[in-house]
């Protein structure tokens, strides 16, 4: 079953090969720009929540602190949401006639890869298979599958559709990864 992030960006009668999503989909790390704004949101609520005007009633501080408080954990919790989201909408598919990449609004959106403008098809993957697709294009450019959990495999299926779409090679016998 394909996600319904590729399922309306299919043409009629066209089909899937392969998909699949890039194999982690981590949160956020140390060094992620994503982190950028959670650390803007706690440090302007630290500075909201130190610096109480004086002459407040303790219980009034005490209000004002805690709303502070909710409304910056309330819009972490929104912008983590929208992040993974985002990462989570990253899907890579094979078709008979492209390769499809879509992403969420920070991965670049959507990008369909005709099979006939693919030039070359490199690998670059570790011991256990993980890797990165990259395919160059007419005019040197490039897309990329990154962080496919089998890329050799993928990247066999990706040459033998190449082949099948410039008429060197029929595509039946092969069947679709699962």
């Amino acid at each position: 079953m394909t996600p319904p992030e590729l399922e309306y960006r299919l043409r009629p009668g066209e089909q899937v090969l392969w998909w699949g999503r890039p194999s982690s989909l981590a949160l956020a790390g140390r060094n992620d720009l994503a982190m950028l704004p959670i650390l803007a949101i706690v440090t302007a609520n630290a500075a909201a929540a130190l610096f109480v005007p004086r002459g407040w009633h303790p219980v009034v501080t005490t209000i004002f602190r805690a709303a502070i408080t909710a409304s910056a954990i309330s819009l972490i919790l929104t912008y983590l949401t929208i992040v993974v989201r985002q990462r989570r909408q990253r899907c890579y598919a094979i078709t008979r006639d492209r390769v499809l990449l879509i992403g969420g609004f920070a991965a670049g959106g959507f990008r369909g890869v005709p099979l006939e403008t693919v030039r070359d098809v490199q690998l670059d993957a570790n011991a256990k298979g993980r890797g990165i697709i990259a395919l160059v294009v007419d005019g040197g450019r490039h897309a990329e599958l990154a962080d496919v959990a089998d890329a050799p495999a993928v990247r066999d299926l990706l040459i033998a559709a190449i082949e099948a779409a410039s008429g060197r090679a029929t595509l039946r016998a092969i069947p679709p990864l699962p």
